[in-house]
């Protein structure tokens, strides 16, 4: 392949790992204006929410020219591949944080439960460190960084049964808070499914170092 080539291939590569930043950041900034009640912080994260759109049509369009331009093979065909996945990821991680925003201003009006569930930021540490560790992974193309990131799904997983059974516990001990707490509810689904789109990113980080298709369970 040319020097041309490879120079478009590492800044592919760049652009993913650039949008990821995109997304860990509006996933934590949501869920930070929902914790800390900060309607400010909820309109940002809505108002940057089509950046991370922009970015996801960029880089597909990029990578799908060095394929056509160039017909890859080996690694670097993995790479595109792995890359064109991974910005589909990313895009749904950010926009759980987008949803997760919209929560804050939905309850702004105080209608939210007296109590709120203390495992939303733990669920949302666990499945951020997931997504630092599956960008790590894609950026160094390392096989074992990649292979360590499924085992800590399960301890999100735990996390949300665990605001479901709280939010059931308020909703019995106050019809009032119903509606909020199916926003939490709701929130928690937001942060099991970014760590397993996490987990996902690992995958194809492992996929393009190694050709392997699946993470150990």
């Amino acid at each position: 392949m040319t020097k041309q080539f490879h120079a478009q291939l590492d800044a592919l590569h760049r652009g993913v790992l650039r949008m990821g930043k995109e997304a860990r950041a509006s996933l934590v900034d949501g869920l930070r204006s929902l914790v800390e009640d900060d309607v400010r912080l909820a309109d940002s994260v809505i108002a940057h929410g089509e950046r991370l759109n922009r970015l996801d049509v960029e880089l597909e369009r990029d990578a799908l020219d060095l394929l056509a331009l160039n017909q890859p093979m080996a690694q670097d065909l993995r790479t595109i591949g792995a890359s064109l996945k991974i910005i589909t990821y990313l895009d749904r991680i950010g926009r759980y944080g987008y949803d997760i925003a919209k929560v804050e201003k939905a309850l702004s009006d105080g209608t939210r439960p007296p109590r709120k569930p203390v495992a939303f930021q733990v669920m949302a540490d666990s499945a951020v460190r997931m997504l630092d560790q599956a960008l790590d992974a894609y950026a160094t193309r390392d096989a074992a960084k990649a292979r360590a990131v499924k085992k800590q799904d399960d301890v999100v997983d735990g996390l949300e049964d665990e605001i479901f059974r709280q939010c059931v516990t308020y909703m019995m001990e106050d019809p009032r808070t119903i509606t909020a707490c199916s926003h939490y509810i709701l929130v928690a689904r937001h942060l099991e499914r970014a760590a397993d789109n996490a987990s996902k990113i690992a995958e194809k980080a492992l996929y393009m170092a190694t050709g392997e298709r699946r993470l150990p369970v």
